[in-house]
C-alpha cells in the first residue's frame, strides 16, 4: 500500500485534533447553552406566573381595600346613612372605572346604589346567587366565580363582604363590588407580549376552568364552562405539581412548552405560565450554527497556518527526497543548490546529501574501472580509495572478487588438460558401450524369437488340453447320465419284485380256493354215490368240478416255479444293476478328477501363455530401451567429442587471462 506523503499525515493529524478539540468544545459549549437555556426557560415561566401573581393581587387588593373600607365605614355606624352611602360609592364609581357597580344589600332586602345604578336582579336572586351564599359562609373578602355581566356583556366578577355592626355584630347587609375582568385580560395579554418569546399565561378558577386565555376562544362564559384539563388532559401534571415546579408538556395545540403554576395570594385563583421549548431549541440550534461556523473558520485558519509551516518546512524535505529518487533511478549527479535550508537540520541534511552524492560517484568511478580491467581479462586491478563506513566491504569484496578469480583462471588454467584428456577417455569409453550396448540388442532380439516359438507351442498344447477338457466333461456328464438310468432301473426291479411277490399270493389264493374245490368235489362225489342212479350226472359234474381243480393246482404250481425262476433271475439282474451302479459311481469319479484335472492344467497353461506374452512384451521394451541406449550411446560418443573440441578451446581462452 502506497503510503500518504509527510505534508498530507500533518495535515491529517494535526486536523484530527483541531477537530477533535473544537468538537469537545462544541459538545460542551452545547451543554453548557442547553443548561443555560433550560434554566432560562424554567426561571421565565416561574418569573412570568410571578409577575402576573403580583399584577393581579395589586389589581384586586386595591377593589378589595375600596370594599373594605366601605364594609368597615358601615359596619362603625348604629345606623346607616344612606344618603352618605351613596355618595360615597358614586365617588368611588367616579374615581374606578373599571368597578361596574358598588351595591349594599341591608338585611331587609333593601338596595342601596348609585342613582341610575338599578341592579337587575330582585333581592331573593341575590340572596340565592352564588356569591351571596359563599359571602355569607366567609367572614372575609369573598370572590366569587366568573360570569357576564348582563349590563356590559363582559365578563366579570363579584367582591363580596358581609357587614355584620361592629358593636352588637349583628348582620346589616352584603356589600358586592362587580369588576369586569377586562383590565386582568389585557394585564396578561401585554405580559405574554412583553418579551416576545411565545409565553403566555392563563388564569384558572378554583374549579380549574379558564377565566383568562390569549385565546378567547378558550375562555369561559355562563352558558358554557371550559375547563383546563377537558382541552389538554397533559396539564393535570402540571396543576399536580408543587408551587413553582416546571413541568414539560405538550399543549393541545402540540407545542411543547415549560410550564409552572402559582396562585394568587389570598385567592383561589391560579396561574399557569407556558414558556414554549422552541425558544430553548432555537439557542441551542443558534449555538450548533455558530459553533459549525466557528469550526469552519477554524479549520480555513488551521489550513493557511499549516500549508505556510509546510512550504517552509517540509518543502526543502520534499526537494531532498525528489533528489534521493533521482540517485535510487540511477543519476548520481545532482544539484542541491535549489534547496532552501530554513534550519541547521535541514542544512546538514543537504550536505549530507552533496557528500553521499560525490561520494558514490568516486566509488563507481573507480568500481566500473576495475570491472573494465576485468572484462580485459586483466586480474591484477585492485581499489586505491579509502571506502568509510559499510562500503569498505564492497572494497573487501573486490578484492576478494579479484584473488578468487585469480585462482579460478588458474585453477582452471590447471584442469583444462585434464579435462581434455578425460574428454577423450569418454568418447573412447562411450564407442565401446554403444558397440555393445548393439550386440546386446541382437542377443535380445534372439530371445525375442525363441520365446515367441516356445509360446507358440504352449498355444497349441493349451488347444489339445481345452478339447480334451471339452471330451471327458462330455464323458462326465453321460457317466452322471447313466448312474441316474442305473438307480432308475434297480428302482423298476425292485417295483418288479415286489410286484411278482404280490402275485406270488395271489396264486397262493388260486391253490387254496382249488383245494376246497377239490374237497368239495369228492364230497359231492360221494354224496352223489349215496343217491344213487339219481345221483349219477351230479357225480359226473363234481367229476368234472375235481379234474378241473386238480388241473388248476398243477397249474398254479407250474406257475409258482416260473415265478421262482424268475425271482431267481431278477434277484441276479438286481446285483448285476448294482455293480453297475457301483461302477459307474467310480467310472464317474474318475472322469470328475481327470475333467478337473484338464481343467486346473488348461488354467496353467493360459497362466503360462499370459507369462509368456509378459516375457514377449518385457523383451519388445527392453530391445526399444536398449535401442535408445544405442542411441544415446552414439549420442555420447560426439558430446565426448564434442566436449573435447570445446575443453580445448577453454584452454586456448583461459591461457589468454592475466593473473
Amino acid at each position: 500500500m502506497k503510503k500518504k506523503a509527510l505534508k498530507t499525515q500533518i495535515n491529517l493529524m494535526f486536523g484530527m485534533i483541531v477537530i477533535i478539540i473544537l468538537l469537545c468544545s462544541m459538545v460542551s459549549r452545547l451543554i453548557s447553552v442547553t443548561n443555560s437555556a433550560v434554566k432560562v426557560a424554567e426561571d421565565t415561566s416561574r418569573q412570568n406566573s410571578k409577575i402576573a401573581m403580583y399584577g393581579i393581587s395589586a389589581w384586586l387588593e386595591e377593589k378589595i381595600s375600596i370594599v373594605e373600607t366601605i364594609s368597615t365605614k358601615v359596619s362603625t355606624n348604629k345606623e346607616l346613612d344612606k344618603e352618605e352611602l351613596t355618595i360615597y360609592l358614586s365617588e368611588q364609581l367616579k374615581a374606578k372605572p373599571d368597578i361596574e357597580s358598588l351595591v349594599f344589600y341591608t338585611s331587609a332586602g333593601e338596595s342601596i346604589h348609585v342613582p341610575g345604578e338599578n341592579p337587575n336582579n330582585s333581592a331573593e336572586d341575590v340572596v340565592q346567587s352564588e356569591w351571596y351564599q359563599g359571602a355569607m359562609s366567609n367572614n372575609g373578602i369573598y370572590l366569587s366565580d366568573a360570569y357576564v355581566s348582563s349590563k356590559t356583556g363582559d365578563l366579570t366578577i363579584a367582591v363580596a363582604h358581609k357587614v355584620n355592626q361592629y358593636e352588637t355584630n349583628e348582620f346589616m347587609g352584603m356589600f358586592s363590588m362587580e369588576v369586569a375582568l377586562n383590565d386582568i385580560y389585557y394585564f396578561i395579554l401585554d405580559l405574554s407580549k412583553l418579551d416576545d418569546d411565545g409565553s403566555n399565561l392563563v388564569i384558572l378558577d378554583r374549579h380549574e376552568n379558564i377565566l383568562i386565555h390569549p385565546n378567547k376562544d378558550f375562555i369561559s362564559t355562563d352558558e358554557k364552562k371550559i375547563s383546563a384539563r377537558e382541552i389538554n388532559p397533559a396539564v393535570k401534571e402540571v396543576l399536580a405539581a408543587k408551587e413553582g415546579d416546571v413541568i414539560k408538556f405538550d399543549m393541545a395545540n402540540g407545542t411543547r412548552v415549560y410550564a409552572s403554576t402559582i396562585t394568587v395570594q389570598g385567592t383561589e385563583l391560579k396561574i399557569l405560565s407556558n414558556y414554549p421549548s422552541s425558544n430553548v431549541t432555537n439557542v441551542i440550534m443558534a449555538e450548533v450554527f455558530t459553533s459549525i461556523i466557528t469550526i469552519i473558520l477554524s479549520l480555513l485558519v488551521f489550513y493557511v497556518a499549516v500549508n505556510i509551516l509546510i512550504k517552509i518546512y517540509i518543502s526543502p524535505l520534499d526537494d531532498v527526497v525528489e533528489s534521493l529518487n533521482e540517485i535510487n533511478e540511477g543519476n548520481l549527479k545532482i544539484s542541491t543548490a535549489h534547496i532552501s535550508r530554513p534550519n541547521s537540520e535541514i542544512d546538514t541534511l543537504v550536505t549530507a546529501l552533496d557528500i553521499l552524492s560525490t561520494t558514490i560517484i568516486s566509488y563507481i568511478t573507480e568500481i566500473s574501472a576495475i570491472l573494465k580491467s576485468f572484462s580485459n581479462g586483466n586480474f591484477k586491478a585492485t581499489p586505491k580509495q579509502s571506502y568509510v563506513g559499510d562500503f569498505g566491504r564492497i572494497k573487501e569484496s573486490l578484492i576478494d572478487i579479484a584473488t578468487s578469480l585469480r585462482e579460478l583462471i588458474y585453477n582452471t588454467q590447471s584442469s583444462t588438460g585434464n579435462v581434455l584428456e578425460a574428454a577423450n577417455q569418454i568418447a573412447s569409453s562411450a564407442q565401446e558401450l554403444a558397440d555393445l550396448t548393439i550386440s546386446q540388442v541382437d542377443l535380445i532380439n534372439q530371445f525375442r524369437n525363441d520365446t515367441v516359438v516356445v509360446a507358440e507351442s504352449v498355444i497349441g498344447i493349451i488347444g489339445e488340453i481345452d478339447k480334451t477338457y471339452e471330451v471327458i466333461n462330455d464323458m462326465t456328464k453321460k457317466a452322471v447320465d447313466s448312474k441316474e438310468i442305473g438307480n432308475k432301473l434297480v428302482i423298476a426291479m425292485q417295483e418288479i419284485s415286489i410286484s411278482i411277490k404280490e402275485i406270488t399270493g395271489v396264486i397262493g389264493s388260486i391253490e387254496n380256493v382249488a383245494t376246497q374245490t377239490n374237497l368239495l368235489a369228492l364230497n359231492a362225489s360221494i354224496e352223489a354215490a349215496r343217491v344213487g342212479d339219481q345221483g349219477k350226472g351230479f357225480a359226473v359234474v363234481a367229476n368234472e368240478i375235481r379234474e378241473l381243480s386238480i388241473n388248476t393246482t398243477q397249474t398254479v404250481k407250474d406257475i409258482y416255479k416260473r415265478i421262482e425262476k424268475n425271482l431267481e433271475s431278477l434277484g441276479k439282474g438286481e446285483k448285476m444293476v448294482e455293480l453297475t451302479t457301483i461302477a459307474l459311481d467310480d467310472i464317474l469319479e474318475s472322469s470328475i478328477g481327470i475333467r478337473d484335472f484338464s481343467k486346473a492344467l488348461s488354467s496353467n497353461a493360459m497362466d503360462q501363455k499370459e507369462s509368456l506374452h509378459t516375457i514377449i512384451s518385457s523383451v519388445d521394451l527392453l530391445r526399444g530401451e536398449l535401442s535408445k541406449n544405442s542411441g544415446i550411446s552414439e549420442e555420447n560418443v560426439s558430446v565426448s567429442e564434442e566436449l573435447a573440441a570445446q575443453a580445448d578451446n577453454l584452454k586456448g581462452q583461459v591461457d589468454k587471462f592475466e593473473i
